[in-house]
């Protein structure tokens, strides 16, 4: 098995056993790739994914994290936005188990639009965990249709 695929296994095998131990509802995307600077890729510079969260049930807040689970010397960010606010994490050493800082944004309930960027153009593998909750940290329904980024670059 590659080390790459290895890191990935530990890294979801540790979201998951985090979210047993401590009851968390958190939402573990699969990973996904950004892809440019390639002749056939979809843009030559700056691949953006797109996604759509939905918090409901009395939420205050979206809480989002990136993890880059590709080494090299791009990073990449994911950036959160909602009526009028927005926040930005930024994993800045890929290939590890360590994500980048969890940000908030506390815009209520509703769809919460998720940009998530590369720094430099070539192929980079994210994961995304994210969740809605109360302003007391309490975690409310979060749901995010379709599976995949509305946007795939």
């Amino acid at each position: 098995m590659t080390k790459k695929i290895k890191n990935i296994m530990g890294v979801g095998l540790s979201l998951f056993t985090l979210g047993q131990m401590s009851n968390v509802m958190a939402h573990v995307s699969f990973e996904n790739d950004l892809y440019s600077g390639f002749s056939d890729s979809p843009v030559a510079y700056g691949a953006a994914d797109v996604w759509e969260v939905t918090c409901s049930g009395g939420s205050d807040r979206l809480v989002l994290s990136v993890l880059d689970t590709e080494s090299g010397r791009s990073k990449v960010s994911a950036l959160a936005y909602k009526d009028k606010k927005a926040a930005n994490t930024i994993d800045s050493r890929g290939g590890n188990s360590t994500a980048s800082p969890f940000v908030r944004v506390n815009a209520g309930d509703g769809i919460y639009t998720i940009i998530v960027t590369q720094s430099l153009p070539g192929i980079n593998y994210y994961i995304l965990e994210y969740h809605c909750e109360t302003s007391t940290g309490t975690h409310t329904t979060t749901s995010q249709v379709p599976e995949f980024p509305l946007q795939d670059q």
